[in-house]
C-alpha cells in the first residue's frame, strides 16, 4: 500500500529454504506491474488520446471475444476513413485483421462523479464499410469495476467516414464509476473514437445534427435535433457571411418533436 498511482514498479520475489528444512535460497523472480489511476475527480475531464496525453494509459482494453485490443493511432490506420485524428496525433481505434466478429471494450478510468448534478460524455467516433463489410460500436456504463456494464448508448453499424459526434446523459453516476466503448469488428475499417469528454451537461445545450436545404427558389428547410424538446428555436439568415443579431428572423417556435424542421422563405433568392 502507499504506492504512487498510475507507476509501474517491479517485484522482486525468492525463497529461503532453510526454515522449511532446505538449503540455500531459490533465483530471484521479477514482475512488473503497473498500479491503477487515481479516479478522475476534475471535471471537465477530456481525453485526447495524443501522444502528450497523461492519462492515456489510464485507459484499458477489455477483451470480449477474440484477441485483438485497442491501440492508439492517426485515423483508422491501415486504410480508410477517417484518415487523421479528430484533433491532436492520435486516436483509439479498434481493429482485426485476422478474424471476424472480434470484440473488445476501451474502458476508461475511473470517474467520480459525485460532484457533478447532471453529468454527460460527449465524444466522436466513426466506422467506414469495407465493400460492405461493417464494423459497431456500442457505449456501456458500470457503477464500480466489480458491477456488471450496461448499455446506454445503443449500437451503431452505419457507413460513418467522418468524425461524428455524439453527446449522452451519463446514467446512476457513482465515485467509481466507468465507460466502455463496446467495439464490434465485422471485417470493416476500424472504429475510432476521439475527444472524450466527461463532464456537467449545459443547462441549454446546443442543437445539433443542422442541415440546410432549400425547398425552392426563396426557401428553405431547416433540419436540426434540438438540446432541448420544449425550448423556443429561432433561425436567422442573411448573405453569406452575415453577422447574425436583428437580421430577418423566423417567428419562434416550440419544439415539439426531435430532429425538427423549421421552414424559412426569404424575400429574394440568397444563401443561409
Amino acid at each position: 500500500t502507499g504506492l504512487t498511482p498510475n507507476t509501474a514498479y517491479t517485484f522482486s520475489l525468492f525463497e529461503d529454504c532453510a526454515a522449511g528444512g532446505g538449503v540455500g535460497v531459490s533465483a530471484t523472480i521479477n514482475v512488473s506491474a503497473t498500479t491503477f489511476c487515481s479516479a478522475m475527480a476534475v471535471f471537465p475531464f477530456t481525453e485526447t488520446f495524443n501522444t502528450a496525453s497523461t492519462t492515456r494509459d489510464c485507459w484499458s482494453t477489455e477483451l470480449v471475444s477474440g484477441t485483438n485490443t485497442w491501440s492508439f493511432v492517426s485515423g483508422a490506420a491501415g486504410g480508410g476513413n477517417p484518415i487523421t485524428p479528430y484533433e491532436g496525433d492520435a486516436n483509439a481505434s479498434f481493429t482485426s485483421t485476422s478474424s471476424p466478429m472480434e470484440t473488445a471494450k476501451l474502458v476508461s478510468p475511473l470517474l467520480d462523479l459525485t460532484s457533478l448534478t447532471a453529468p454527460e460524455v460527449s465524444y466522436y467516433y466513426a466506422h467506414a464499410d469495407w465493400f460492405g463489410d461493417q464494423n459497431s460500436l456500442e457505449v456501456f456504463y458500470r457503477i464500480s469495476p466489480t458491477d456488471p456494464w450496461v448499455s446506454f448508448i445503443p449500437l451503431t453499424n452505419s457507413d460513418l467516414t467522418v468524425w461524428t459526434a455524439n453527446v449522452a446523459a451519463l446514467p446512476a453516476p457513482s465515485a467509481t464509476y466507468q465507460i466502455g466503448f463496446e467495439a464490434t469488428d465485422d471485417w470493416g475499417r476500424a472504429t475510432v473514437v476521439d475527444q472524450v469528454v466527461i463532464g456537467e451537461a449545459p443547462t441549454c445545450p446546443d442543437p445539433s445534427g443542422i442541415s440546410v436545404t432549400a425547398n425552392n427558389q426563396t426557401g428553405f428547410d431547416v433540419e436540426f435535433t434540438p438540446g432541448t424538446v420544449g425550448s423556443t428555436a429561432y433561425v436567422e439568415w442573411g448573405p453569406v457571411g452575415f453577422s447574425p443579431g436583428g437580421v430577418t428572423t423566423t417567428a419562434p417556435g416550440v419544439i415539439t418533436t426531435s430532429p425538427t424542421t423549421l421552414s424559412v422563405t426569404v424575400a429574394t433568392a440568397g444563401q443561409l
